[in-house]
């Protein structure tokens, strides 16, 4: 089967996994497959529009319906494995990196989100796995409303920043069907943009709107070295490092050990000693993970078991069809 075949075919396939209510035909000019197979993911780094440096922070104020809102981002020194199956039957564990958005309206917090992103090194694409959302009313959290995370309720992976900005490329930056179909597409780069907090060049716009709203959707401006500086009436007043450089990420700490120990080689035996113990430390800590992760992996492809088997009726129907 040709590429463009198994596009169609995968397409296809969503529109009969979502239901009609979730997905139009129209949605067959965003792409929803990434060959995240062949992926080598990392929860460090982002690329030029996009960054996953622990502690980058930047905030955003505007004026929307006579309300001051005020957006602050954070790239936070934490991650988080995400366990899910692909549209190949692939199943993947990608260890993300957790961003935080805080939103508050006239000076009250009405929102924290704990959003989940890695980068592909083959491509430099930014991809999106899923949120944690906490809403506030009068200090209290009220729901979670628009949480998902890939691997649950059929959700997926979407595309948040390509590597390669092409203009009218079009793409889900997340599919939870039922819960958030957030659709991104490429319309200018070489943009210079003004904001409070100075004048940007070569920057570029994705358009934002949803499979699950008639709203012509949302005009974001990202800049290269800085990430996003506008979103609609929202304009980037300010970036910040939110900790010091000793509350670096625990893994890049190890690492850093790691490297260190090994340049040392022919340092005295009590030097090596005390690298060693460290190295056992670092071992116990990544044991756990691997841990969590393969609990967090086994509960997952329960979970896509069991819609597999509720699906396989009606996509042999499909198939066959193909094939004649």
């Amino acid at each position: 089967m040709t590429r463009r075949a198994m596009h169609w075919l995968l397409c296809l396939t969503l529109l009969l996994s979502a239901g009609a209510s979730s997905i139009s035909a129209g949605d067959l000019d965003f792409t929803a497959d990434f060959d995240l197979e062949d992926c080598d993911f990392s929860s460090r780094e982002g690329n030029d529009y996009f960054s996953l440096e622990p502690g980058y922070q930047v905030v955003l104020e505007g004026e929307e319906d006579g309300e001051t809102i005020t957006q602050q981002i954070t790239v936070l020194a934490e991650t988080r494995w995400v366990v899910f199956e692909t549209w190949r039957g692939s199943t993947l564990a990608v260890e993300t990196r957790v961003v935080e958005e805080r939103e508050w309206e006239d000076g009250e917090l009405v929102e924290v989100s704990r959003n989940f992103f890695a980068l592909c090194e083959d491509t430099e694409d930014v991809f999106y796995f899923g949120e944690n959302v906490d809403d506030y009313e009068d200090g209290e959290i009220v729901d979670h409303e628009g949480a998902w995370v890939a691997g649950e309720g059929g959700a997926l992976p979407g595309l948040m920043m390509p590597g390669r900005f092409l203009i009218g490329s079009r793409y889900f930056q997340e599919y939870a069907p039922g819960i958030a179909l957030d659709r991104g597409e490429n319309v200018a780069m070489g943009v210079t943009v003004d904001v409070p907090l100075g004048t940007f060049h070569g920057c570029v716009e994705v358009l934002d709107s949803s499979a699950m709203s008639s709203d012509s959707g949302d005009l974001k401006v990202y800049c290269p070295g800085v990430g996003i500086v506008a979103d609609e009436e929202l304009e980037l007043v300010a970036i910040n490092s939110a900790f010091d450089d000793d509350e670096s990420d625990d893994e890049s700490s190890d690492d850093d050990e790691d490297s260190e120990s090994d340049d040392d080689s022919d340092s005295d035996s009590n030097d090596e000693s005390d690298d060693d113990s460290e190295c056992d430390d670092d071992s116990d800590s990544e044991d756990d993970g691997d841990d969590e992760a393969t609990q967090a992996a086994m509960e997952s492809m329960t979970e896509q078991l069991g819609r597999i088997e509720d699906n396989t009726e009606s996509m042999l129907w499909f198939i066959k069809r193909i094939r004649r």
